[in-house]
C-alpha cells in the first residue's frame, strides 16, 4: 500500500511543468536474487546485490574482522557441506521491495501515467523540448526508483541532450502500483512504448535505453519496428551467462549448481539478433558485472551499425560522471545516426 504523498500530480499530463516533492514518500524495491541462508548459519550470500558496488555486490564482512579460529572453521564448513549443494533462482528473488522512504527533489518533468494489463498503472516522467530530434525511452535497473540515483542523476543528465525522455518506474517500483514481476518488465516497457507512440512526440525517432537490468525488456522491445535505436549500458546476456558471471565473482558459489526458475529466464544474445536498427553498448571496465556480457551481446548484432563503448574507470552505469564528455559525445554521435536513417 501506498502511503499518501504531499505533492503528488494525480492527473496524466505530458505538458512540461515544474513539480517540487517535499519529503515524499516511495517505495524503494532494491536488490535481487536476494541471499542463500543456511550455508553457513545465517552468513548472506548476496547474489545480485546492486548498490554502490553494482549488481554482483561487494558488502561481505572482511576476513580480518574474524579470528583465525572462526575463519577456518567457516572455510572448512564450506567445503564440507558446498559440494552437491543446490539453488534454483526463483522469480520472487529478483526484486526486494524495501519500505516506504522520504526523499526531497525538484523536478521539471512532466508527471504521467499509462494502464498496462487493464489494472496496473505504471508511473513516469517525461522531459520535452521543442527542439527535439527524438525520444529516448528510458528503463533503468533492478534497484531504487526515478527518484534515486543513478537514474534520477541519468535522467537529468539525457535532459541536456536535445531529446525528449521518457523514464518509467515498473509496476511494484516508486508510485507504479502492481506487484515487481519478471515478466512484468516486458510489458510495462511495451506499455511505455505504445504510450509514447500514442502521443504527439511519438512521430520523432525512439531510442530505447536499457540500464542493467533493464536492458532485458530494452532488447526485447528493440525488435519492434517502431524502435530507430538500442543503447545498452551494463547490460546482461542471458540467465545462463549471468549465473557464470555471479560464479566469477563469487569463487565459492562455483561448488554450487545454481539454476534459474523458469519464470526468469532470458536470453537477450538470441533476441538482439532481430534488431536492425543502429545498436551502442556501453560498458565500465571496472564494472563487476563482466564486460563479456556485453561483448556477447555486441556479436550477436547482425549488421554493421553497431558500436562498442568501454568506459575507463567506469563502474556500474555512471558513465554520466567518470566519462561525461566522451559520453554525451558518443550519445550525440548514435542518435545523429538513428535520426539520420530513421529520415531515408
Amino acid at each position: 500500500m501506498h502511503r499518501a504523498m504531499r505533492g503528488e500530480f494525480k492527473e496524466s499530463s505530458i505538458n512540461v511543468r515544474a513539480m517540487n516533492y517535499t519529503e515524499l514518500a516511495i517505495r524503494r524495491p532494491s536488490a535481487s536474487l536476494s541471499t542463500i541462508r543456511g550455508i553457513v548459519g545465517t552468513l548472506p550470500v548476496p547474489l545480485f546485490f546492486s548498490g554502490s558496488s553494482g549488481p554482483l555486490g561487494n558488502n561481505f564482512r572482511h576476513p580480518q574482522i574474524m579470528n583465525i579460529r572462526s575463519l577456518f572453521a567457516a572455510f572448512s564448513l564450506l567445503l564440507i557441506l558446498l559440494p552437491g549443494c543446490s539453488y534454483t533462482v526463483k522469480e520472487e528473488m529478483l526484486f526486494n521491495e524495501r519500505p516506504l522512504t522520504p526523499l526531497t527533489k525538484q523536478f521539471h518533468f512532466a508527471d504521467i501515467y499509462f494502464t498496462v494489463d487493464d489494472t496496473i498503472n505504471i508511473n513516469g516522467w517525461m522531459l520535452t523540448k521543442d527542439s527535439a530530434v527524438a525520444n529516448i525511452l528510458l528503463l533503468h535497473g533492478n534497484s531504487n526508483n526515478l527518484y534515486e540515483s543513478p537514474w534520477i542523476n541519468i535522467i537529468n543528465a539525457l535532459g541536456k541532450l536535445n531529446v525528449n525522455v521518457l523514464a518509467i518506474d515498473y509496476r511494484g517500483f516508486g508510485r507504479s502500483s502492481g506487484n515487481v514481476s519478471f515478466n512484468g518488465l516486458y510489458r510495462d516497457a511495451q506499455g511505455a512504448l505504445r504510450y509514447l507512440k500514442s502521443t504527439s512526440y511519438g512521430s520523432k525517432p525512439i531510442i530505447v535505453y536499457g540500464l542493467s537490468l533493464g536492458s532485458i525488456p530494452a532488447v526485447d522491445i528493440a525488435q519492434n519496428p517502431d524502435v530507430s535505436g538500442l543503447i545498452l549500458e551494463g547490460a546482461l546476456s542471458s540467465s545462463e551467462d549471468y549465473v557464470e558471471a555471479i560464479k566469477e565473482y563469487h569463487w565459492y558459489l562455483r561448488l554450487i549448481n545454481i539454476e534459474y526458475g523458469k519464470d526468469v529466464i532470458f536470453d537477450s544474445v538470441n533476441k538482439i539478433k532481430n534488431i536492425k536498427p543502429p545498436v551502442l553498448i556501453i560498458h565500465g571496465n571496472h564494472d563487476n558485472l563482466p564486460e563479456w556480457m556485453s561483448k556477447k551481446l555486441y556479436d550477436a548484432v547482425n549488421h554493421s551499425n553497431k558500436s562498442f563503448y568501454t568506459v575507463e574507470n567506469g563502474i556500474h552505469c555512471d558513465t554520466y560522471r567518470v566519462d561525461a564528455s566522451q559520453y554525451f559525445s558518443k550519445l550525440l554521435a548514435f542518435i545523429n545516426q538513428c535520426v539520420m536513417l530513421d529520415q531515408q
